[in-house]
């Protein structure tokens, strides 16, 4: 069995071949759920840098359910991975999520995890406003689902009733 630093040194080395690909299949996206947790936060936003650029560049693009499904692990594994302002710095390189006009579940999940994650990491009223809010959207538009898929993500890391709307902030 390898050690984990042999791994780190395999996924180093993949890095640069998955950046330079143009299309991006089922492989590849198996390669990004497993090779996360071996790569820096550095090597992170690079490789999620690449995954917005195949979002803009193609229409038809679809790995995208693989990639969000990616980062929402990613941002439970910076909070629990880094100190605060690093994680705070490390997830605003995510905020063009909320630019990606697409519906899908799997993006609405990320969306929450990010969201979930600067919560947690910043601690103001505005951020938790901001969970509130996506809470909302969440239950008026029939993304409920993604609501009960949040809490049993991050169940060890909120307090109960997190993902509930309240009328107080913290």
């Amino acid at each position: 069995m390898q050690s984990r630093a042999a791994h780190r040194l395999i996924a180093h080395d993949l890095l640069p071949q998955i950046l330079k690909s143009n299309h991006w299949g089922f492989f590849e996206y198996l390669i990004l759920r497993y090779i996360y947790p071996l790569l820096s936060f550095d090597e992170l936003s690079m490789l999620f840098q690449q995954v917005k650029r195949m979002m803009q560049n193609r229409i038809d693009y679809d790995g995208n359910t693989y990639a969000y499904e990616t980062m929402s692990m990613v941002f439970i594994h910076a909070i629990n991975s880094m100190p605060s302002d690093k994680v705070t710095s490390f997830l605003h390189h995510f905020k063009w999520l909320y630019s990606i006009d697409e519906a899908n579940r799997s993006r609405w999940h990320a969306i929450g995890g990010l969201k979930t994650a600067l919560d947690l990491a910043q601690r103001t009223v505005t951020t938790r406003a901001s969970v509130q809010q996506f809470i909302t959207y969440c239950k008026s538009t029939g993304h409920a689902i993604v609501l009960a898929d949040l809490r049993a993500q991050w169940q060890n890391f909120v307090p109960d009733g997190y993902f509930e709307i309240s009328s107080s902030t913290r």
